[in-house]
């Protein structure tokens, strides 16, 4: 389910229901654009599906799981889960329970300049790049954003990098 999707609008309300502080914790009121409600949405209407679930990955943490073998990500993008707790910085038990997620399919936690691994030698040889160069654990789309619009010797990185976001700009 993309971002955009809302099919999860009843278990947005489910998890406010169920933790009414939750945007305390989690940092932002519940929404079908976050990653927990759209898991509860798929355990109800694909429970096979959900059955089969071992590691959950965002996006560009799967491109650093292939390019690495790290199951890692960063916390601005672990934010957009709901199963971040923001002042703590550390996934939250409450909201993986209140969502029915297992806290060991979440990947470990970094900073977005973390070293998340290592190109290995899969994904040397099928991108044709030297194995080893560091692959660090980014970030958020809008926290890319404001780091690239701060530097302004990085101004054309930026370009090239927000035409691969799957969302509009921040």
């Amino acid at each position: 389910m993309l971002w955009n999707d809302s099919r999860s609008t009843l278990e947005s309300e489910t998890l406010t229901s169920r933790i009414p502080d939750i945007g305390m914790i989690a940092g932002v009121p519940p929404q079908p654009g976050f990653t927990a409600p759209k898991l509860m949405w798929l355990k109800a209407h694909e429970p096979l599906v959900f059955a089969k679930i071992n590691k959950i990955l965002l996006p560009k943490d799967f491109i650093t799981l292939w390019l690495t073998g790290c199951h890692v990500t960063d916390t601005s993008d672990a934010a957009g889960t709901l199963w971040l707790d923001q002042g703590k910085r550390e996934w939250s038990s409450l909201l993986c329970d209140a969502s029915d997620v297992d806290l060991n399919w979440l990947p470990p936690l970094l900073n977005g300049f973390d070293k998340a691994g290592e190109v290995t030698s899969l994904a040397s040889t099928a991108l044709g790049v030297p194995k080893g160069i560091p692959v660090f654990a980014g970030g958020g789309r809008c926290r890319c954003w404001c780091y690239f619009n701060w530097c302004d010797n990085t101004r054309a990185v930026f370009h090239i990098a927000r035409n691969v976001w799957s969302a509009s700009d921040c």
